[in-house]
């Protein structure tokens, strides 16, 4: 069976997602508008929203303290402008959308996400009132394993590198995933994402020394466990 390969998400790349339409942007790049908004989300990037010609759009305090007030459309009525702007400018001032009194609320506030691979998609999803396909979603966009996740046993060989010491010392150097995996390092940017979402355990010694060695480490910041 074929199987696409991952495409290699370069630092220019990164800097078009949220200038043009996904669909633009994958058309620019060889890639499907869905891997365009995958990386949108991983990233943290706002849509890119078209203003209407001629015309900017002036928040005014009057008009942001409506925001979640109000379905986006209908401020968007009541404004003239489309929900997208509306639902752009709610989401880059992190206001939760509106919810009817009564109703199951469907927007991710960050105590929901806090639940993601703590408990089953399925029991979020009846809390949220929404499918539980929207849940797993939002779940693989964050690099979140699914709940009781059982990965993989060491291999012979192998060693195990704790993923939240990984990120955390990818992070402080402020590199990237794919910034790490084009500096030389022996393991694919693809790999990466899986080691600190928690789906690849282990790698080869000469792996984690190169890795060290980039990271400016030692073996036992980075490693769950001795090698076996």
């Amino acid at each position: 069976m074929f199987m696409a390969r991952p495409y290699p998400w370069k630092p220019e790349d990164d800097a078009l997602i949220g200038t043009a339409p996904d669909s633009a942007i994958g058309k620019r790049l060889g890639v499907t508008d869905k891997c365009v908004q995958r990386r949108r989300y991983r990233l943290g990037i706002e849509p890119f929203v078209k203003h209407a010609p001629g015309r900017s759009v002036d928040w005014t305090e009057a008009a942001l303290a409506l925001l979640g007030q109000m379905s986006d459309g209908e401020l968007g009525r009541r404004l003239g402008l489309s929900p997208k702007i509306v639902r752009a400018q709610r989401n880059r001032l992190g206001v939760a959308a509106f919810c009817p009194a009564g109703a199951p609320s469907t927007g991710w506030t960050a105590e929901r996400e806090a639940k993601l691979g703590t408990v089953p998609d399925r029991v979020l999803a009846q809390e949220m009132g929404c499918s539980k396909s929207k849940v797993a979603y939002r779940r693989r966009c964050l690099d979140i394993p699914p709940h009781n996740h059982a990965p993989r046993g060491i291999l012979p060989g192998h060693v195990a590198l704790d993923r939240a010491k990984l990120r955390a010392r990818r992070e402080a150097l402020g590199l990237t995933r794919s910034a790490l995996a084009g500096r030389k390092a022996p393991i694919a940017c693809l790999h990466l994402g899986r080691i600190e979402s928690g789906h690849l355990k282990t790698v080869k010694p000469e792996t984690l020394t190169r890795l060290c060695a980039i990271l400016k480490c030692q073996p036992e910041d980075i490693i769950a466990g001795p090698a076996e």
